[in-house]
């Protein structure tokens, strides 16, 4: 089911606005699959070859909603700078992907999804510790 669900999302704050990202958030055999493809914000010819970013569950610090009147985003954040450096120019300690309104429920299904495999992994590496 899981594997099922794939967000389209937009990335604006790339080199301070210039530059704007589009993708599809994803599950796939305990990471979070970001694709991506940037292009210039001002004309929109130039585009990028498509990226992937993995980000394996273990490292996954927080993923979550926000939602608000007019705007939806999907929050990521992780244990390491590194696993965002595929998205060039951009600058923030966490991921911030907006949503179309559309996909609301589908983030929130896939977000409680995502936060019940962490929580049953961190289940079973408390319970080998035992």
């Amino acid at each position: 089911m899981l594997s099922q669900i794939a967000i389209p999302f937009k990335i604006e704050e790339v080199f301070q606005g210039f530059v704007e990202a589009t993708g599809i958030l994803r599950y796939a055999e305990d990471f979070i699959i970001i694709e991506f493809q940037t292009k210039d914000s001002i004309f929109g010819v130039i585009q990028s070859d498509v990226k992937c970013i993995k980000i394996p569950l273990e490292s996954l610090l927080l993923i979550e909603l926000k939602k608000k009147m007019f705007s939806t985003r999907i929050i990521i954040k992780t244990n390491s700078l590194h696993t965002l450096k595929k998205l060039k120019g951009y600058t923030k300690p966490e991921l911030i992907l907006d949503i179309k309104k559309e996909y609301r429920d589908e983030a929130h299904q896939f977000i409680s999804h995502i936060n019940l495999l962490k929580a049953e992994n961190l289940l079973k590496n408390v319970e080998k510790e035992i």
